[in-house]
């Protein structure tokens, strides 16, 4: 191949390389649902992944800005249309693009964190559930704590 010749790219990308279609198809599914979670799920990338190209191109940034609007505008007027026309909130259907009603308030809460800035909000969604054993024998000994210092107060010349 000589130098004059131009060299060109393959015009798929391999998998999991990065393409206009595969940008396309997460910036659809954000405008459709409004959470980023789900659009990753839908090209097969993490999240931390797409924030990472979302810091590093500023473009990609502005088109995800927007469609994230279009998805939160249309996650609120579903809920408006719901409470206006009666619709009951449970038996989503399976596989429903749209946010529950749990899932709009959330953002919302979110989207209204983000505008006022500050401390990031704190949510222990992997905390373990409380062992009750351990919670049952920390009652226990509390409680064998008491009856110890209420049986020392009965001593004449004790003062607590």
């Amino acid at each position: 191949m000589s130098d004059s010749q131009p060299r060109h790219r393959r015009e798929v990308p391999g998998r999991g390389r990065w393409c206009y279609d595969i940008a396309e198809t997460f910036l659809l599914a954000l405008s459709r649902t409004g959470n980023v979670r789900a659009a990753a799920r839908a090209i097969n990338y993490t999240t931390p992944t797409l924030y990472w190209r979302r810091q590093r191109y500023p473009m990609f940034a502005r088109a995800w800005d927007f469609a994230l609007e279009e998805g939160r505008a249309r996650a609120a007027a579903r809920y408006l249309a719901r409470l206006e026309f009666q619709v009951p909130f449970d038996g989503e259907r399976e596989g429903d693009p749209y946010p529950t009603v749990d899932q709009a308030l959330q953002q919302l809460r979110l989207h209204r964190h983000s505008v006022r800035g500050g401390k990031p909000q704190r949510y222990d969604h992997r905390a373990k559930p409380a062992n009750i054993e351990k919670v049952r024998a920390s009652i226990l000994r509390k409680i064998r704590a008491i009856e110890l210092v209420d049986a020392w107060r009965k001593v004449p010349g004790f003062d607590v």
